[in-house]
C-alpha cells in the first residue's frame, strides 16, 4: 500500500477501505489472485471483484508519440485503446505508465444505469461469477443500495428461484436496509423465506453479532 502523507490521507483510507474484505479473507488463507482468475485463490472461499479493484490496472495501447502524463492520459482517455489485459499490482501506486507497458487503474464508480462495457474486470472473472451464481442460496448486502440495472440483471439470469433461502441488509440504519431491501426483493421478483434487516449500521452489525444466525443457518 502507497504511504499516506497529508496530501493523500483520503486516497489511502479509499485504498484501505477498497481492500478490508481481500485482507480480511487472508486470515482464512485465502490467496489474492489475478483479475481473471478469482476461482484459484481458496479451495471454499471465491472473491469477485466487478466493477475493479484499486489494486488493479488495465493494460492500454497507447501511440508511440502518446505524452505519458496525469494530464494527458486524464484528457485523452476517452481515445484509449483498451485491452483485455487486467493484472494485480503489488501497490495501487503503480498503476502509471511505462513506454513499452501503459497501465491504468481499474476500477469503475458504481452507478445506477451501468452497463456491462463499463464493469472493470475481466470478461472471464464475470463468466466464473455467473458459474457460481446458481449454487448460492445465501446473500448479505452490506451498504450497496442495489440500483445498478446491469448487475442485477446478472443476478436475475445467474440465481435460481426458490434455491435463495436466506437474505439478509445492512445500511447506515434500519430505514435504509428496509429501502434496499424493497427494492432489491422487488428487482428478484421474490422474497425469500428467512430474510431480515440489520437494526443498525456496520458497526454495531458486528459489534453485536446481529448477523451470526444468518452465518450459522
Amino acid at each position: 500500500m502507497a504511504r499516506c502523507n497529508r496530501r493523500s490521507d483520503q486516497l489511502c483510507r479509499a485504498n484501505r477501505n477498497d481492500l478490508l474484505l481481500d485482507h480480511a479473507l487472508e486470515s482464512f488463507d485465502y490467496s489474492p489472485q489475478e483479475p481473471a482468475s478469482p476461482l484459484e485463490g481458496h479451495r471454499i472461499l471465491k472473491l469477485f471483484k466487478p466493477h475493479g479493484s484499486v489494486d488493479w490496472a488495465r493494460v492500454v495501447k497507447l501511440a508511440p508519440e502518446a505524452n505519458l502524463t496525469p494530464k494527458y492520459l486524464i484528457k485523452k482517455v476517452d481515445t484509449f485503446d483498451f485491452t483485455g489485459e487486467f493484472v494485480r499490482l503489488n501497490a495501487p501506486a503503480q498503476a502509471d505508465g511505462r513506454r513499452d507497458r501503459v497501465l491504468f487503474p481499474a476500477i469503475a464508480i458504481p452507478v445506477q444505469n451501468k452497463t456491462g462495457d463499463t464493469f472493470a474486470c475481466p470478461h472471464s472473472h464475470l463468466t466464473d461469477l455467473m458459474t457460481l451464481l446458481p449454487s448460492v442460496t445465501k446473500i448479505l448486502i452490506i451498504g450497496w443500495q442495489a440500483r445498478e440495472a446491469h448487475f442485477l440483471e446478472v443476478l436475475r439470469r445467474g440465481l435460481i428461484k426458490g434455491h435463495l433461502t436466506h437474505l439478509m441488509v445492512v445500511g447506515s440504519y434500519y430505514q435504509d436496509a428496509s429501502a434496499t431491501m424493497t427494492y432489491f426483493t422487488g428487482q428478484l421478483g421474490s422474497l425469500p423465506a428467512n430474510s431480515s434487516v440489520a437494526q443498525w449500521g456496520f458497526s454495531q452489525f458486528v459489534l453485536t453479532r446481529e448477523g451470526e444466525a444468518f452465518f450459522r443457518a
